[in-house]
């Protein structure tokens, strides 16, 4: 391996110079050599890596592994499903704060009944997906309600809520 490596540093090295010296013929001459090197030099590694890690270690470090995988997404499904809580407290103080506004608007008289259709549909869309992450069963469930459902600004799609967008133009 040592070899492979000196050869490709000294080719390396060569390109350098050829650059240096604007000469081109001598460019293209020398990259075949130091792509040949580099290549022998990668699979020398690869072979290398091959003799020392053994079928057994491989299937030693796999049986290994195998728990801390399962660890790892009942890990995943913990986080995603607290962050789908949070996400759904979120838009609950926003509802609230929009009640409270419609409150307010009603005192002073104001119409409020197409802002309160807004609400309870936003409601009834929260409550939705509320239910879709408590029933979730696994990580790939989770992230696709959280990726699925949007209720305020920045929808990816025009088929969500847009609570924002709904209440501004009411």
């Amino acid at each position: 391996m040592s070899t492979d490596i000196a050869k490709t540093s000294t080719g390396f090295a060569t390109l350098q110079s050829d650059v240096n010296a604007s000469n081109v013929v001598q460019f293209k001459t020398d990259v075949k050599v130091y792509n040949s090197d580099s290549r022998t030099a990668n699979l020398g590694a690869h072979n290398i890596l091959k003799t020392v890690h053994s079928k057994t270690i491989n299937t030693t470090l796999k049986s290994d592994a195998s728990p801390l995988g399962s660890t790892e997404n009942s890990c995943l499904f913990v986080a995603k499903q607290q962050k789908g809580n949070l996400k759904s407290e979120m838009y609950n103080q926003i509802l609230t704060r929009a009640q409270n506004m419609t409150g307010k608007m009603t005192k002073r008289g104001e119409d409020i009944t197409e802002i309160n259709k807004v609400t309870t549909n936003a409601t009834a869309q929260v409550q939705a997906f509320e239910l879709a992450i408590q029933n979730a069963q696994n990580s790939t469930q989770i992230k696709a309600t959280l990726d699925s459902f949007c209720l305020y600004n920045g929808c990816k799609t025009p088929d969500n809520f847009h609570f924002a967008a709904a209440t501004a133009t009411r």
